[in-house]
């Protein structure tokens, strides 16, 4: 597999991976792939409908454009990013309240949904609606994807309390549209590929 990814690379005129993963990139290249992402992007967290689907290969710089984007937003946004990746339900609550900076006092699934759901609305009231973006999508268990469901239906004053970015390394429209999946699929307003 190791060869076959430098092969890759060199087959591209590259000597090595392009996207460093140990941390912030040093320059951040604005190139014609990561524009349309970005547009992408854009029209989702404005979309009234609100949830999109990015998805790419390992390495094609998907968490780079999605740094890159969220540092573009206003600071005051409520922004969560969380790897969805063989989470329980109760470690994907944990990870999106602590990346909401939302202090649970239970260690039950049950109130941290409730403090979740109450802090959205809460944003959304307020003219905030909070963006969360889940990484990983193809890897997630069934029972965390209820909870993004849960969370999709949610909604204040008419409109609904969170934008979601759902990324994966491959298409998911399987997952996406799955019998289960109604409340993300009703609201997924595109998809795009790197």
């Amino acid at each position: 597999m190791g060869n076959q990814r430098i092969m890759d690379f060199a087959h591209a005129g590259l000597k090595q991976q392009p996207f460093d993963k140990r941390g912030e990139p040093g320059v951040f290249v604005h190139y014609q792939s990561q524009q349309a992402a970005h547009s992408f992007l854009q029209m989702v967290t404005r979309s009234s409908r609100g949830i999109g689907l990015l998805y790419g290969p390992e390495s094609s710089g998907k968490a780079t454009i999605m740094r890159e984007f969220v540092r573009g937003l206003p600071a005051d946004l409520p922004v969560a990013i969380v790897s969805g990746a063989r989470l329980n339900t109760a470690e994907l609550l944990d990870a999106i309240n602590r990346e909401f900076s939302i202090q649970t006092e239970s260690r039950s699934p049950d109130v941290a949904l409730i403090e979740l759901e109450e802090f959205l609305v809460r944003q959304a009231r307020d003219g905030r609606v909070s963006l969360l973006v889940v990484n990983d999508l193809n890897k997630m268990y069934p029972s965390a994807l209820r909870i993004l469901c849960r969370l999709a239906a949610i909604k204040s004053r008419g409109q609904f309390a969170v934008r979601m970015v759902l990324v994966s390394g491959k298409p998911s429209f399987n997952i996406v549209h799955a019998p289960a999946m109604t409340a993300i699929a009703a609201r997924t307003f595109s998809a795009f590929e790197l």
